[in-house]
């Protein structure tokens, strides 16, 4: 088999590799708080938009595979979109594909041990183009600063959510 040209390899674009993550105790919240606030998209866009700084809508109304997310920033100024590709079974987690300005694919995985529920997300990511491609790591920085914010709103939101579920529940 013949080796790959020297500018085939150039043309090669190194992956970017984004990562963000929340742990959750068990008496903070349930497996199943945490999905209803991913696939309850009102829920959903409370805790992850900062309008107008960044946002995520849809036309779709359910959650499911198939479901297309247009993501757009103000700063830098960049639209992409958000493919869901499939939602595993048994609160396991939900794959997506990136296409646009960044193309790749990425998933919500959900941990689960005796000590609590560990949400991950991960991106394996590329420009569109070099020019995408090497203005990324700019982009990079403010998801590093504003992931872990916004997943930190999603962990109070759950927190609340699921004290007032269990006040409601020991109330009946």
């Amino acid at each position: 088999m013949a080796k790959p040209s020297k500018s085939k390899k150039a043309k090669q674009l190194k992956e970017y590799h984004v990562v963000g993550s929340l742990f959750m105790r068990h008496d903070e919240t349930t497996i199943e708080d945490v999905y209803e606030h991913l696939f309850d998209l009102k829920k959903f866009y409370k805790w992850m938009n900062f309008f107008p700084h960044n946002w995520m809508s849809s036309k779709d109304k359910v959650y499911k595979a198939g479901l297309v997310f247009l993501f757009r920033l103000i700063f830098p100024p960049m639209t992409f979109k958000i493919t869901i590709t499939e939602i595993l079974p048994n609160h396991g987690g939900i794959n997506f594909t990136v296409t646009g300005w960044m193309k790749g694919n990425g998933m919500w995985e959900f941990i689960r041990d005796e000590k609590g529920i560990l949400c991950k997300h991960t991106m394996i990511l590329t420009g569109a183009n070099k020019f995408l491609h090497y203005y990324y790591p700019i982009v990079k920085l403010g998801h590093d600063k504003y992931f872990p914010w916004r997943l930190s709103i999603l962990k109070k939101m759950l927190i609340q959510y699921s004290k007032e579920k269990r006040q409601g529940e020991t109330a009946k």
